[in-house]
């Protein structure tokens, strides 16, 4: 099974269509603290070297596909 349908059939809702908000969530918060904002006196850790460095190619037809599905 290849990612994307991987990722649909984690997402999917029973009536078929795709838990957007959780999905947009998972992907944004990956990195991120939710609300950071909000919490101004929040510590907030460096990430290990190299985690953050630039992937060579990025598969981007996951995104469009999930965006069109919904």
């Amino acid at each position: 099974m290849n990612d994307i349908k991987k990722l649909t059939e984690y997402y999917r809702r029973p009536d078929g269509r795709v838990y957007y908000k959780e999905f947009v969530d998972s992907m944004e918060n990956a990195f991120n603290i939710p609300e950071l904002e909000k919490k101004p006196l929040t510590q907030v850790s460096r990430p290990g070297k190299g985690l953050l460095s630039k992937v060579e190619s990025i598969n981007t037809s996951l995104f469009i596909y999930v965006f069109d599905f919904i």
